[in-house]
């Protein structure tokens, strides 16, 4: 039946939209809608098809975003879920325009990377759950102040990562420290060394990455040789690392 010749009898729907956008708003400026606007499962959500269209074309996109499959993104927690989901709509649609093409991270995920030392998005989504919540909020926490990664660490934010590397050339040795940012801790690293050959073994986010870094040197004492490098096999620093990540909570109440 062509409900529109008979509008007499037709049912309107209020639709709400999504994320406070609503691309119906030109032809309904009221966001009262005819029945035929919606689906039967729609009615019930109040959005209606043209809006329920832009919320898919979001989903699609958050998979391209994360780097992961649907059942993959659905098994992170709902407030990181949320979180990407707003940050990916605001870079898709401008005040209810079209779909725009993206293949940007989201800013809030890519200084959550940076904060745990992480390019790829891929390896960002498959860090604990805690994590990702704790550096997205974070991240958020950041960008409301205006901060970025140089201005945190100008105003002295403690938060960031203790990291292991090693080199072939120090054969049985590997360096500890810390950074904001490993990664670009590494490339420093990397512009002194001809050969450009250390390696980043292992990185650990910490609230404190002083009083973290401070607590590795001492579990690693009786193996240091000179500064920050110490006479120890690498994945028995990694495990001490982890250890020590494990029990921060509880140490840092009792210092």
């Amino acid at each position: 039946m062509n409900y529109q010749m008979f509008e007499e009898d037709v049912s309107y729907y209020k639709c709400t939209g999504n994320r406070g956008i609503r691309f119906c708003a030109d032809k309904y400026p009221d966001g009262m809608l005819p029945e035929w606007e919606f689906t039967p499962s729609s009615v019930e959500s109040g959005i209606c098809k043209s809006c329920r269209g832009a919320m898919n074309d979001v989903r699609k996109n958050l998979y391209t975003h994360s780097g992961l499959k649907a059942k993959q993104y659905y098994k992170l927690d709902k407030e990181i879920r949320d979180t990407i989901y707003d940050f990916v709509w605001k870079d898709l649609y401008l005040d209810g325009g079209p779909l725009k093409p993206s293949i940007r991270i989201p800013r809030v995920v890519q200084l959550a990377m940076s904060i745990l030392g992480i390019y790829s998005e891929k390896e960002f989504y498959s860090r604990p759950e805690k994590e990702i919540k704790y550096a997205i909020n974070i991240a958020k926490d950041m960008m409301e102040k205006g901060e970025n990664e140089i201005s945190a660490k100008q105003n002295d934010d403690k938060r960031g990562s203790v990291y292991i590397i090693s080199n072939p050339a120090w054969e049985g040795a590997i360096k500890i420290g810390k950074a904001f940012n490993v990664f670009t801790r590494l490339k420093t690293y990397q512009t002194y060394c001809p050969r450009k050959d250390y390696k980043l073994e292992c990185h650990e986010f910490f609230e404190d990455r002083h009083m973290a870094e401070n607590n590795f040197k001492l579990v690693l004492n009786k193996f240091h040789l000179e500064g920050e490098w110490f006479n120890i096999e690498t994945n028995d620093a990694i495990s001490k690392l982890k250890n020590l990540r494990k029990n921060f909570d509880d140490l840092r109440k009792t210092q």
